[in-house]
């Protein structure tokens, strides 16, 4: 505690803009990144104007449970239900005054990517209830915006990194634009964003057991 008051004076000159830099009329995208390690977990909220101006909306962080510590991937799934939440609050929260036609949550786990592309839905009850969660609000966010999806980021790239593993005052203090503003491919063209290639990762066995 001593140690990380003694950190805030490094980080008391920054600040977030109120202002979202969304004109009227104009339309934005709402970028929500996920992330989580041993120690923590959570989600960050970007929204990215037609012309450009990306801005900082929201973010939530949890500890993980340490009696009971999850599986890396069963966590990275508990980030992105978190991520998905906070994407729900955030469209609630700007109807009417950001025109939001675009939502993308966005995980660096090639597992929980793989996970919610599976169709076939035979998971274990932890994996099942998250992902049943994660595709409850996606299909009720359709209904509200355009266009609904879930994709992978690399971990250079997601934001959320910091609050999985946390960072000192005088990191937040470089890291701030990164923080606050994303990663600059969200103002590339589309087929510059990240994309998931080559074989796909060794998932965890998560399937429910068959009954004869």
């Amino acid at each position: 505690w001593t140690a990380w008051t003694k950190d805030l004076p490094q980080v008391q000159q920054l600040t977030v803009p109120r202002w979202y830099g969304v004109e009227d009329n104009e339309s934005a995208i709402l970028n929500v990144f996920s992330d989580a390690s041993q120690d923590a977990y959570g989600a960050v909220a970007i929204v990215v104007s037609a012309s450009g101006k990306r801005s900082f909306v929201a973010a939530k962080g949890r500890v993980t449970n340490k009696v009971r510590p999850p599986t890396i991937p069963r966590s990275e799934l508990q980030a992105l239900v978190v991520g998905v939440r906070l994407g729900r609050s955030a469209i609630e929260e700007l109807e009417g005054q950001v025109a939001i036609t675009r939502v993308v949550f966005w995980t660096d786990s090639a597992v929980v990517w793989y996970w919610v592309k599976d169709e076939k839905n035979q998971f274990e009850v932890f994996v099942a209830n998250r992902l049943a969660e994660v595709h409850e609000i996606v299909e009720l966010l359709q209904k509200q915006v355009d266009q609904v999806e879930v994709r992978w980021v690399d971990t250079a790239n997601n934001p959320a990194d910091l609050i999985s593993r946390g960072c000192v005052g005088q990191e937040m203090e470089t890291r701030f634009q990164f923080w606050t503003q994303g990663p600059d491919f969200l103002t590339q063209p589309e087929d510059e964003w990240p994309k998931l290639t080559g074989q796909a990762p060794e998932i965890p066995l998560e399937t429910k057991v068959a009954r004869v």
